[in-house]
């Protein structure tokens, strides 16, 4: 437990570690529990922390009384029942990524298209593909996403740049030829 912690939420009675984690390529984001004491009182604390080399640090802390996380289990076990009695899901992660990827590459074409300065045009294509990244790692561990879904995709990504490119590339020649 660092010392950062020991000043936001009090002392830790005990650290219960982890209960989510995700890499991000070049960084980790953490999801875990503390039980702490502060000011006499117990809280049961959800820490939130993210690491992406060398950018950034951030940590952010969800603090509940013991008290009220008792209500959280509650809410736990009633959502647990809920689930227990709702139909099959027909949640298809093929179809989200695909129109995911179709909207980014309507918005992010019209966005270019209307960007009169090559640096915000590269910045747009730079978001759009940031933006593919993201979608990329949502589903890469998906079993239900296949060979010819991740290629759409990478078309997508590949459309996004030459879109970037032929519109930085236009800006920048029409700059060229009218100085």
């Amino acid at each position: 437990m660092s010392i950062i912690d020991r000043i936001f939420v009090g002392r830790v009675i005990k650290d219960f570690g982890p209960i989510e984690q995700k890499s991000l390529g070049i960084g980790r984001l953490t999801k875990s529990v503390l039980l702490t004491e502060k000011r006499g009182k117990l809280h049961f604390i959800l820490k939130f922390s993210a690491w992406l080399f060398p950018l950034s640090a951030s940590v952010s802390y969800e603090d509940f009384t013991l008290e009220d996380a008792y209500k959280m289990r509650d809410f736990i076990n009633e959502s647990e029942q809920l689930a227990r009695n709702l139909p099959p899901s027909s949640y298809d992660p093929k179809k989200e990524a695909f129109r995911n990827a179709l909207i980014i590459a309507v918005v992010g074409a019209v966005i270019t298209a209307l960007l009169r300065d090559s640096t915000l045009a590269l910045v747009a294509t730079a978001i759009m593909l940031a933006l593919y990244t993201k979608q990329y790692w949502d589903f890469r561990n998906s079993p239900e996403i296949d060979l010819q879904t991740k290629l759409r995709l990478a078309l997508f990504a590949g459309l996004a740049i030459l879109i970037g490119g032929v519109k930085v590339a236009l800006l920048i020649w029409g700059k060229q030829s009218g100085a």
